[in-house]
């Protein structure tokens, strides 16, 4: 019985749940808090100025998958204060501790990092969104091509699925998760 319980413990702390209310429009976001870091469990959806989209321009898939940013506003401009887009050190940290526990997916559900998939914007076209595809930037650049930054390709079809990316040109946009700094 006693191992039970702190096997219980140790689980409760590898996942912190908690809330965010985002001081720019007062919308608040879910936490949580796997390993050592601080993730939001769902996608970002603060509009900006500009660089920020509703997937098909509905505003009712924002309140379901969150917003599409293009590369230079995740960087800049999406993310709360004392909060950062995430750099491939960051997924590559959270991917690994995952990993030493099998699917990915079904740990970070479990830890209640949500899975919305919301597609992605490609020179003027929404895509992907039917095809159970999300796609979340990254703030490091492409090693060979500044003007490219990464992305985390995450697909739902059979097993959730991931893979790195270099595809931030121009009018591409992507759903934006943030990390505590």
């Amino acid at each position: 019985m006693t191992a039970v319980a702190i096997v219980m413990l140790v689980g409760t702390a590898a996942a912190q749940k908690g809330t965010l209310t985002d001081s720019r429009d007062g919308k608040k976001y879910k936490t949580v808090k796997i390993g050592r870091q601080t993730w939001m469990a769902e996608n970002l959806n603060y509009q900006t100025e500009s660089g920020s989209w509703c997937y098909d321009n509905d505003d009712s898939k924002c309140k379901q998958y969150g917003r599409l940013y293009d590369w230079t506003t995740a960087l800049n401009e999406a993310c709360p204060s004392g909060w950062k887009l995430p750099e491939k050190t960051d997924w590559d940290a959270l991917l690994t501790f995952l990993k030493a526990n099998d699917f990915v997916a079904d740990k970070l559900r479990k830890y209640g990092f949500s899975d919305q998939l919301g597609g992605s914007l490609d020179d003027g076209r929404f895509e992907r969104i039917d095809y159970g595809q999300g796609f979340w930037w990254m703030a490091t650049t492409h090693d060979r091509n500044e003007n490219r930054a990464y992305c985390l390709l995450v697909g739902a079809c059979c097993e959730w699925d991931y893979e790195y990316l270099s595809g931030a040109k121009s009018g591409t946009g992507y759903s934006v998760r943030c990390i505590q700094k």
